[in-house]
């Protein structure tokens, strides 16, 4: 029983993208659902969602590779139309309706009614301070603060030909030796113990005949020193020992 519950236990943190689940919130674990309908493969990936919504909107106004310093806003912009540099100062003087003024690191300003940030939480933990003026409001703050997400990594195989039988959709591995464990960390040689599975990417006529594993917390930043031949050994091995299959060979392909 112990042993499966750690098993449990490792699917629900690396789902969370925590270290364990002591760092998850329990008042807010329930707020995950499974969103309804059918999965669709998107062919060439999400990038072609994002061409086909640019479509309709003018190159022009769509930059990139241009850093944002600075989001003036909730009404200071009125303060800040005074101090930008002349080259802008006609545009904003002519738009000073604006709600939102954007600072750019090339020294353009550019006006808007909303702006929508979407950096991650490690670029708001260490800039949120000098990227908003005003500062956040204080429960923003904390909320960033308190906020966490550890590191999360995925590992694919690919063989020649599958070792596992056409219904298998997933390997679980559960350790007999945990059943005295007091916690889901390991040392640092035993980093594949984390590992909680391998599934089956279907249909192998897409994908080829590839499992995918995940692995999170601090024995993902331990596998992340190893090159990815060492790690491909390291899991055909954990496969092996866990199906007695030992003869099938170490994956044509693997990334991570």
């Amino acid at each position: 029983y112990l042993p499966l519950s750690f098993l449990l236990e490792q699917v629900e943190s690396c789902e969370s993208s925590s270290h364990s689940m002591d760092e998850v919130s329990l008042s807010e674990f329930g707020e995950w659902t499974e969103i309804p309908g059918a999965h669709h493969i998107i062919p060439y990936g999400f990038m072609k969602i994002v061409e086909i919504l640019s479509r309709s909107i003018p190159e022009s106004v769509i930059h990139l590779n241009k850093p944002v310093k600075c989001i003036h806003w909730n009404q200071s912009i009125s303060k800040e139309i005074e101090q930008v540099a002349d080259h802008n100062e006609e545009h904003l003087e002519e738009n000073a309706g604006y709600s939102v003024l954007v600072e750019c690191e090339d020294c353009e300003f550019i006006l808007a009614d909303h702006v929508i940030v979407t950096v991650s939480l490690g670029v708001l933990k260490k800039r949120h301070e000098e990227m908003f003026y005003p500062p956040l409001p204080e429960e923003k703050v904390l909320a960033i603060q308190k906020l966490g997400i550890s590191t999360t990594d995925k590992i694919f195989l690919e063989f020649e030909t599958p070792f596992w039988s056409p219904e298998c959709n997933s390997i679980q591995f559960v350790w007999e030796d945990e059943a005295e464990a007091e916690s889901l960390t390991y040392p640092e040689e035993l980093w594949y113990k984390k590992i909680c599975s391998f599934d089956v990417l279907y249909p192998p006529e897409r994908y080829g005949h590839v499992l995918s594993g995940w692995i999170c917390g601090e024995e993902a930043l331990i596998m992340e020193k190893y090159d990815d031949e060492t790690v491909a050994e390291t899991c055909t091995e954990m496969l092996r020992k866990f199906t007695g299959l030992w003869s099938f060979p170490l994956g044509s392909r693997r990334w991570i």
